[in-house]
């Protein structure tokens, strides 16, 4: 078999798209693989201009770019996207060298290999690699927070407790928590049933939103007991804080049934002494105080009784 009859029966028989294109950027020649990959026939592609398969937009980008590589020789190494006959993009890996022909004129030839499939299947997978990351953040906000009233729940108010009061300690900086109790929460399920109770529970979830500060932190200790962490806070800052959450309470919370609530709470002070536990502990007893006193009240660990209220 001669020379040029081997090398033309290796690119009849390669996998890989092979096209011939003239210094001008038509199509001089094709292997069949080409063919498949685009839906041309040869006798429909050669005499065209090779941007024929190329999207409208990068049409002349790519012209240009053929035009550079004819005159300069320049790598031209990468994935673009092409037009098949039926109108579908399709992505490929392309590869080119420059050739001289036997009239003395530059030839580009291009290696072409279609990695549709590949990028649909990468696509696929960074699609499914997002959505398994959203549902791993979900979850994790799942496992932090209540789900009724979507503060944070036990576990987690006991770890930005902790985090707080680690914070304050090393760098000596005030914190004040409240221990927040809803008066007579009970007589509110017996009477009006759980659905309005939950709805107060989340009502006044909204308003802990709402009333505190950026840098404050709220969850729910469980029940109808919520903890409020104000950072840089010093003890009348919290009780004047409280205060305006405790009045707003009680002009805004609202049920479909029309029921208002009020609230007790308890506020404590860090100290170099604290620790997370210590410091919910004197605020819980704190809020005790404020119960034993009437409810709908505030009173301070650091103070002797009861201090606000009507």
């Amino acid at each position: 078999m001669r020379h040029e009859d081997t090398l033309a029966t290796i690119l009849d028989a390669t996998p890989v798209g092979v096209c011939i294109t003239t210094d001008e950027g038509v199509f001089e020649q094709v292997n069949p693989a080409y063919e498949r990959l685009y839906g041309y026939s040869a006798s429909e592609l050669v005499g065209r201009h090779f941007t024929m398969v190329v999207p409208e937009g990068q049409q002349e980008m790519l012209a240009s770019l053929h035009d550079r590589f004819i005159a300069e020789g320049v790598e031209i190494r990468g994935e673009w996207k092409v037009v098949a006959k039926d109108g579908l993009e399709r992505t490929i890996l392309a590869d080119a060298c420059r050739i001289v022909g036997e009239d003395g004129r530059y030839r580009k030839v291009t290696f072409v290999l279609d990695i549709s499939e590949r990028i649909a299947v990468e696509e696929r997978l960074a699609h499914s690699n997002e959505l398994l990351e959203e549902a791993n953040d979900r979850l994790a906000h799942l496992a932090a927070h209540d789900s009724l009233t979507g503060l944070a729940n036990h576990r987690r108010s006991q770890e930005m407790l902790t985090a707080a009061v680690q914070t304050a300690l090393r760098y000596r900086r005030q914190l004040a928590v409240a221990v927040i109790d809803l008066d007579h929460f009970k007589s509110v399920n017996d009477t009006h049933g759980h659905r309005i109770g939950d709805e107060v529970l989340v009502h006044f979830a909204g308003m802990l939103r709402v009333e505190t500060r950026a840098a404050d932190t709220s969850g729910r200790l469980g029940g109808e007991e919520f903890v409020l962490v104000m950072p840089e806070t010093g003890s009348d800052q919290a009780a004047a804080l409280v205060e305006r959450l405790r009045v707003a309470c009680r002009e805004r919370v609202l049920t479909s049934a029309g029921v208002r609530v009020t609230f007790s709470a308890g506020i404590a002070q860090c100290t170099e002494d604290d620790t997370p536990e210590s410091l919910l502990e004197r605020a819980d007893a704190a809020l005790y105080r404020a119960k034993a006193a009437g409810r709908d009240r505030t009173a301070r660990a650091d103070a002797p009784a009861a201090d606000t209220g009507d």
